[in-house]
C-alpha cells in the first residue's frame, strides 16, 4: 500500500479545515462591526429626513426663560420620538431641553410656549430631535439647520 498518497490527502484535508476555522474566527470578529455600521447608516438616513425647523422665536420674558417658538414640519414621514431645543446665549453657551410631548404631523406649523430655566438669557434657538430608525432603535440627530435669532 502506498502511504505517501494517503499522507497527501490527509495534509490537504487538514489545510482545508484550518482555512475554514480561520474564516469562522475572522467572520466572528468582523460581523458585529458590520452590523453596528449598518444600524448607524440606518439612523443617519432617518436624521437626514428629520424636517422639523424653527420658523421663529420670540422671547416673552428673558429673566424667567419664557419663550414662544414656532415650529414647521415638512412632508417627510419619519417617527419623531422627541424634539430637543438648543438655547444659545450671547456668549455662545448652549443648553438643551428635550420635549417628548409636542407632536407634529406633515406640513404642521405649531407655536409652543415654554417657560424653562434653560431658556434664560437665550438669544438664539436651534432644534434637533430623536427619531425611530427602521430597525426600531432610537437615534439622536445632530443640530438641524442654523440657529434662529429670537426677537
Amino acid at each position: 500500500m502506498n502511504k505517501k498518497g494517503l499522507s497527501e490527502v490527509i495534509t490537504t484535508v487538514l489545510i482545508i479545515l484550518l482555512v475554514l476555522a480561520a474564516i469562522v474566527v475572522i467572520w466572528s470578529a468582523v460581523k458585529p462591526a458590520l452590523d453596528k455600521g449598518a444600524n448607524e447608516i440606518s439612523g443617519a438616513s432617518e436624521c437626514f429626513n428629520f424636517d422639523v425647523s424653527v420658523q421663529s422665536c420670540k422671547i416673552i420674558n428673558s429673566a424667567t426663560g419664557n419663550v414662544s417658538i414656532t415650529l414647521t414640519k415638512g412632508t417627510k414621514d419619519i417617527e419623531v420620538v422627541s424634539l430637543k431645543y438648543l438655547f444659545i446665549d450671547a456668549d455662545g453657551n448652549q443648553q438643551s431641553l428635550e420635549d417628548a410631548t409636542t407632536t407634529l404631523s406633515a406640513l404642521d406649523v405649531k407655536t409652543i410656549s415654554l417657560v424653562n430655566a434653560k431658556a434664560v438669557n437665550a438669544t438664539k434657538i436651534a432644534i434637533t430631535g430623536k427619531v425611530k430608525t427602521s430597525a426600531g432603535a432610537e437615534k439622536t440627530c445632530d443640530q438641524i439647520g442654523t440657529a434662529v435669532t429670537c426677537a
